[in-house]
């Protein structure tokens, strides 16, 4: 079945159909190197920006999960906020990669959009709790670090862990 529908995409390399059918194939089979494939061509062909997302979304989840491969996972997911900066799911996927590659400075600028597009006053408090951890624990910044967690203690004045950090 496999062969029949890369046959009929050698004929039309458009043929969502022969896509549809490749994906579910290649899931059944978790022969992940060619579903990446078949979910970078899907997103290359939608014209619909929510299409164009959600494909890249699982993409990105492929080289996430099934591929371990952190640094595509990431190209992904920042194509997704190139095309739509709000992105939350984005986000928080690049936040928590970030976090696993230790790449401090991307997870900074990360954490302050999550800030941004918030709606939970506790969520922000908890943040900017994290920047302040970051900027103290693993970029060794103290001045930062003081005036990240002088922001949260605005919020919330009585934000024990942040408390206990300024000590």
């Amino acid at each position: 079945a496999i062969e029949v529908h890369r046959q009929v995409l050698a004929l039309d390399d458009t043929n969502e159909e022969a896509l549809d059918n490749l994906v579910r194939l290649f899931l059944r089979l978790s022969r992940w190197h060619d579903l990446k494939d078949v979910y970078a061509r899907q997103a290359e062909l939608a014209t619909e920006p929510a299409r164009k997302k959600e494909r890249l979304f699982v993409l990105g989840q492929v080289y996430d999960r099934e591929l371990q491969d952190a640094a595509r996972a990431i190209e992904t997911y920042t194509s997704i906020l190139d095309m739509d900066p709000d992105d939350v799911d984005a986000l928080q996927a690049l936040d928590r990669l970030y976090l696993q590659t230790e790449r401090w400075y991307d997870l900074l600028g990360v954490l302050e959009r999550q800030t941004e597009l918030s709606a939970s006053a506790a969520e922000v408090v908890s943040l900017r709790h994290r920047i302040g951890s970051l900027w103290s624990e693993k970029l060794k910044d103290a001045n930062r670090a003081t005036e990240a967690y002088q922001r949260v203690l605005a919020m919330d004045p009585t934000h024990e862990p942040t408390l206990q950090a300024l000590e």
